[in-house]
């Protein structure tokens, strides 16, 4: 089984993150793209985890071959610029 999660970021919003947070656990880092492209993939720590953004825009977030360590909650977030 295999898992999107789509992100729709403010229009114009050049950087969008994406972190998981497993239960009783804080945020983690899993990518930052600015723009269309990945600046840090570092957090992807399996093959199994992707993301892209093609657009600029809207960017997925897959999970391929999901398990039960994968349960979480997933968030996006965007900003014009980066900190």
């Amino acid at each position: 089984m295999s898992l999107w999660e789509l992100c729709d970021p403010i229009s114009g919003y050049a950087v969008l993150y994406w972190y998981q947070q497993n239960l009783g656990q804080g945020l983690e880092f899993l990518i930052y793209f600015q723009g269309t492209g990945a600046v840090d993939d570092s957090g992807l720590r399996s093959d199994r985890f992707s993301a892209t953004r093609p657009e600029g825009s809207i960017s997925t977030l897959k999970i391929q071959r999901t398990g039960q360590g994968d349960s979480a909650l997933y968030f996006c977030a965007s900003s014009l610029h980066t900190a």
